[in-house]
């Protein structure tokens, strides 16, 4: 596979002899995922692609946060054209399956109440592959990997540094070499453990040729050790930190490597450095590169900053309340 820059990434592994390659001949988009979605219509594509040219057979494909089922489709119609994995290879989704209100344009014409049950609904959706796909419902921290061996690992559950320790620890370790690890929010500031860990684990990864949106894929170059897979990727310190922030952002190109600035600066916020964090969202502003794609990520910077001084002024009426309880309480006893 040869590398160059493409518009996303500085130096990009090349899937094919072309960049994008699951822009040419992929079948429609309806069929290839028509279920509502978050993920971007090219993210569907390259699903679809990955699935129906990367995988050997010799292993599984594993989707984390499919929700409706949007990736897992794209995932199975991929499989469905792909001859050395057809019979051998399943997509394996996780979710919780239970209904938040504002997810109402995933399940149009359904009537959902808070908590109602969601299998069914993405069973429904997934029905032309009901031999493709196995289903874990449940959080995730509370379920446990086969042990088989995996060539795609597609994570949008990441969502909590909890949760993508226990990725780190249940499913990356089964990831075969030449496997693709597919990183959803890397194209965002919420989730900056995800840059911190793949940073860490640089030795081991090469970024791959990937689609518009926020996923950046991964190839694994070779296994990781267990030790290194248990390492950590948030309460570190604020140099190594920046160390790391700064590898990942150097693969990327053009407003993608700002998205990287804004996830240390989330980082810093939610540390309580509230003063570097803004530095650092201002500089990302007024910066050339500077796109409307980053609006939201440099408001939820801001967020942030505004939540952690609430809490910490709220922390501070509080510790005064109890101080002026407690003199009240001495001033009466000694009266009494």
């Amino acid at each position: 596979m040869s590398e160059q820059a493409t518009f996303k990434l500085r130096r990009a592994r090349l899937l094919a002899s072309e960049p994008q390659p699951w822009r040419l001949g992929t079948p429609p988009i309806a069929d290839i995922n028509p279920v509502p979605s978050m993920i971007s219509e090219d993210e569907s594509r390259f699903l679809h692609w990955i699935a129906r040219h990367c995988v050997s057979g010799e292993g599984q494909v594993v989707d984390l946060g499919p929700l409706a089922g949007g990736s897992t489709h794209a995932l199975c119609s991929g499989l469905a054209a792909n001859a050395a994995a057809l019979g051998r290879t399943q997509v394996h989704s996780y979710d919780l399956w239970r209904f938040f209100p504002g997810w109402e344009r995933f399940f149009p014409g359904s009537n959902l109440r808070p908590g109602e049950d969601l299998l069914p609904l993405f069973r429904r959706n997934l029905k032309e592959f009901a031999g493709t796909v196995v289903a874990h419902q449940g959080g995730l921290v509370r379920q446990r990997w086969s042990g088989q061996p995996i060539e795609i690992l597609f994570i949008d559950v990441a969502k909590t540094h909890g949760l993508w320790r226990h990725v780190l620890r249940e499913f990356l370790p089964f990831c075969l070499p030449g496997s693709l690890v597919v990183q959803q929010d890397w194209a965002s500031a919420e989730c900056p453990w995800l840059h911190l860990g793949m940073a860490r684990l640089a030795g081991h990864f090469v970024p791959v040729d990937s689609p518009d949106g926020g996923t950046l894929a991964f190839r694994l170059e070779r296994a990781i050790p267990k030790s290194a897979l248990a390492g950590e990727d948030f309460r570190i310190d604020r140099e190594v930190a920046s160390r790391r922030f700064a590898e990942a952002a150097s693969w990327m190109a053009g407003w993608y490597a700002l998205e990287v600035r804004l996830a240390e600066a989330h980082w810093l916020a939610l540390r309580g450095e509230e003063a570097e964090a803004a530095r650092i969202a201002r500089e990302v502003r007024s910066h050339p590169d500077y796109a409307a794609d980053l609006d939201y990520d440099v408001k939820l910077v801001f967020d942030a900053i505004e939540a952690r001084s609430r809490s910490l002024y709220q922390k501070g009426r509080d510790a005064w309340t109890r101080t002026a309880r407690r003199a009240a309480m001495a001033i009466r006893a000694r009266t009494s």
